[in-house]
């Protein structure tokens, strides 16, 4: 379980300006759809064009709690349940599908370098929900730039943070690509680095949490600041053994994401 505290989130549940909208909109239900689903497109807010490439994150909700300070810029504080985190991300006409959700309250995070990252509280049932969302582009000269990790202070301090740092240069016998080594190889999802890799099956951890392997297969090389793979070994942080999460083989690989941080 982690915890979040982001001030954006408590503005979005707050008053709705993140999930009502979409709903109001553009959302549609189609019963014929078996079980829960989250699909739609992400647009440019400028120009409604496509946007390819960001990153749809649905964080499972356990439980929330008020913000204890009494101050007005305090957050909810947020648990979410980190094994059930899913991920999903936009193809070349701006669309993505998530399915086989399971029902409940979901944190949805929205991201793409060159623009302001989106979030807010999604609730999915058993039926499908279509949306379409607008980003807003930070710096129109920026939108469509590639940026490393060298470029930006933050993400190379969160990669030492993480240990990503330490480990690529302590004689692990893990591989480690970074966002300019997979880009040089024109990888363009981490399916593609991992499939040249020989990596058919794998543990994988998003920023510290739990994911699916095929969540990860379209997952955009743009949002990803590096990747850490162990075949054999694995650092003592990520044991799962004493993880408990029922989801995890110690025979498998185990892959490691590090995303760009907005």
């Amino acid at each position: 379980m982690f915890l979040i505290r982001p001030s954006v989130v408590v503005a979005a549940i707050a008053c709705g300006a993140f999930v009502a909208p979409a709903r109001a909109q553009s959302q549609s239900v189609a019963p014929r759809d078996p079980g829960g689903a989250f699909a739609g497109r992400i647009v440019n807010q400028v120009d409604s064009t496509p946007v390819r490439g960001a990153a749809v994150h649905l964080l499972k909700i356990d439980s929330t709690r008020a913000g204890w300070s009494g101050r007005v810029d305090d957050s909810d504080v947020i648990y979410v349940d980190s094994t059930k985190t899913r991920l999903g991300a936009t193809d070349s006409t701006g669309a993505f599908a998530i399915r086989g959700v399971e029902a409940g309250r979901y944190l949805l995070q929205i991201r793409r370098i060159g623009f302001s990252p989106r979030q807010g509280v999604l609730t999915v049932d058993t039926l499908p929900i279509r949306v379409t969302l607008p980003l807003e582009p930070t710096v129109q000269a920026i939108a469509g730039m590639t940026i490393t990790e060298t470029t930006i202070d933050r993400n190379g301090r969160y990669l030492r943070n993480v240990g990503y740092t330490f480990r690529s240069g302590g004689g692990l016998g893990g591989r480690f690509l970074t966002n300019a080594s997979m880009d040089k190889e024109r990888w363009h999802t981490i399916g593609e680095a991992l499939h040249a890799q020989f990596i058919s099956r794998a543990d994988v951890v998003l920023d510290g949490m739990p994911i699916q392997f095929m969540d990860v297969i379209e997952y955009p090389v743009a949002q990803v600041a590096a990747v850490e793979i162990y075949r054999t070994s694995r650092p003592i942080e990520f044991d799962f053994a004493t993880w408990h999460t029922g989801q995890f083989s110690t025979r498998a690989p185990l892959v490691l994401i590090w995303t760009f941080r907005p």
